[in-house]
């Protein structure tokens, strides 16, 4: 017993109020062990072997209860905590590379947490249980099916309380018993669980590098389903290789993924089966061999081929060629074929290339010009779409780009005739400047009669004399007598500052506004100036002083 108390106070009743507390407690060990250290602290070698039958219960009781000697009345509640369990197994470990934990598992149900409370009332000479008209609420929880499948056991913990029907009543700790109840139970025939942890090194490889394989392994020998999880990681010391894979047959899960970058091979791959069904499978690989290179490119989802991409590069003195196939479930096959082929002059190539498939089919021919400033493209393809009627796409191009200073001058040109369609005949001219500080953009856009002309400018600088930032956008189509624009323009000295604001949407929606001051004191001078510009209106408005 480790409480014992009570306590009596008289009430206005004349009559003695009796409080009493005790509590018991018990606890019971049984145990067998067997422990090995000898050469723990030379090889890192330990073995220990434990049987441990563990019983605890913890009881406190409370009474409350008034005497007047004819009659008595009282309240009584019981608290009363219990587990019984078992706890055995083995542990063996050799250094930090080995170690295996074998957890024996005797009875159906092991009974972690048992706890109650109880009510009881003063009658007739004894204490008896004392019901309550509150609801009764049951919370019963258990690990998921899918866990129970694989581990063989199942947790369950229930909870039961009562709960105050109407506003007022105690919500749940004195309205009525309660219950609450922890057990964890075998869901098949076998005695024991194993985990089992091992780290081999393997350094008899040079190239490879060091090879670290570490695998993890969970097992209920003597079990109706198979449940030897396998989980292993593979990794080297050059990052180079990365493997894990995790094995679950009692759900029949497959889970994979790898990773392996070295100079002549680069593939990763990842995959997911359950009850032997790809889920998803993707492979992405690059295989360098002598003077040509080979690609892959797969996605498997639920056993149906999503993407299966795969060709080869190869590599000749001054010539490329590739020959690739793209199969998918989404299109039927296609099948490019090309070669880049550098000229005798060192800065120009020849490409050629054909696409062959059931709705496009396409031949490509192009010269271009690649240097340090300069890249320019000149090419055409005939084209087919559905085996219908052969067209053609002449496509040239150039950018180039030139410095002076700080200044950089970059010009794009492109001109793009398809003749299924001449009226879309197109060229864009672009010429776009760059300083520190400003940007200045002018291009004009052709598609057939139509040419729109860009403009736009940005500059903004600041120095303790002055300061301007301008801000400035145009595109109009005076064929089709288009403009819109904006403008915002702020500059600033020591004696005076301007400002203007513009924008138009069409000739008949826009305005200017603007603002200029002027300020010296020898000789003096005051100087405002603004003004306000719209479609049949001009405002303008000043005022001078000055000496």
């Amino acid at each position: 017993m480790f409480l014992d108390g009570s306590i009596i106070i008289p009430t206005i009743a004349g009559l003695p109020l009796n409080l009493t507390a005790k509590g018991t407690s018990s606890l019971h060990l049984k145990s067998k062990t067997k422990i090995n250290l000898g050469e723990f602290l030379t090889n890192g070698k330990a073995s220990v072997e434990a049987e441990l039958y563990p019983s605890a219960t913890l009881k406190v009781s409370g009474v409350m209860s008034v005497d007047a000697f004819v009659t008595k009345t009282g309240l009584k509640s019981i608290t009363k905590v219990h587990t019984s369990t078992f706890i055995g197994g083995s542990i063996d470990i050799q250094g930090t590379k080995l170690a295996k934990v074998q957890i024996k598992i005797p009875k159906e149900k092991l009974e972690i947490f048992d706890a109650t409370v109880e009510f009881f009332t003063y009658k007739s000479g004894h204490f008896k249980e004392l019901g309550t008209y509150q609801k009764l609420e049951n919370i019963d929880l258990c690990t998921p099916k899918s866990l129970t499948d694989v581990f063989g056991l199942e947790a369950c913990g229930r909870v039961s309380y009562h709960h105050g029907r109407n506003k007022g009543d105690p919500s749940w700790v004195f309205a009525g018993p309660s219950k609450a109840q922890l057990v964890f139970r075998k869901m098949d025939e076998f005695d024991n669980l194993i985990f089992k942890y091992t780290w081999t090194v393997n350094d008899k490889n040079q190239a490879k590098g060091i090879l670290n394989d570490i695998h993890f392994i969970y097992d209920t020998p003597g079990s109706s389903v198979n449940r030897k999880t396998i989980a292993s990681v593979k990794y080297d010391d050059h990052n180079t290789y990365f493997d894990v894979d995790l094995i679950v047959p009692a759900k029949n899960i497959k889970l994979g993924f790898k990773y392996d970058w070295k100079p002549d091979k680069k593939r990763i791959t990842a995959d997911i089966s359950i009850d032997n069904t790809d889920i998803l499978r993707l492979t992405q690989s690059i295989l360098k061999q002598r003077n040509k290179y080979e690609g892959v490119s797969r996605l498997v989802y639920y056993d149906s081929e999503i993407v299966n991409w795969f060709g080869t590069l190869y590599s000749k003195s001054g010539k490329y060629s590739l020959d690739a196939n793209l199969l998918s479930k989404f299109h039927d096959k296609i099948k490019i074929s090309g070669d880049v082929t550098k000229l005798k002059s060192e800065d120009k190539i020849k490409i050629v290339g054909k696409i062959i498939s059931s709705y496009l089919n396409m031949d490509m021919s192009s010269n271009c010009r690649i240097s340090e400033n300069v890249y320019s493209v000149k090419g055409n393809a005939d084209y087919q779409i559905f085996n219908g009627k052969s067209n053609r796409i002449d496509l040239a191009g150039k950018i180039s780009k030139t410095a002076q200073g700080e200044l950089e001058t970059h010009n794009v040109y492109l001109d793009c005739n398809l003749s299924q369609f001449p009226q879309l005949r197109s060229k864009i001219e672009w010429e776009m400047q760059t300083s520190p500080g400003f940007i200045n953009n002018d291009g004009k856009v052709t598609v057939g009669e139509t040419e729109w002309l860009v403009e736009q400018q940005t500059k903004s600088f600041a120095t303790p004399e002055d300061q301007e930032l301008l801000l400035k956008f145009r595109i109009a189509a005076p064929s089709r007598d288009r403009e819109y624009s904006f403008l915002f323009h702020h500059t600033a000295t020591m004696d005076d500052n301007f400002n203007k604001l513009s924008v138009k949407l069409n000739k008949d929606l826009w305005f200017d506004i603007y603002a200029k001051h002027e300020y010296n004191l020898s000789p003096y001078k005051y100087f405002v100036e603004g003004g306000l510009r719209y479609p049949t209106r001009d405002l303008k408005g000043k005022l001078n002083i000055s000496e």
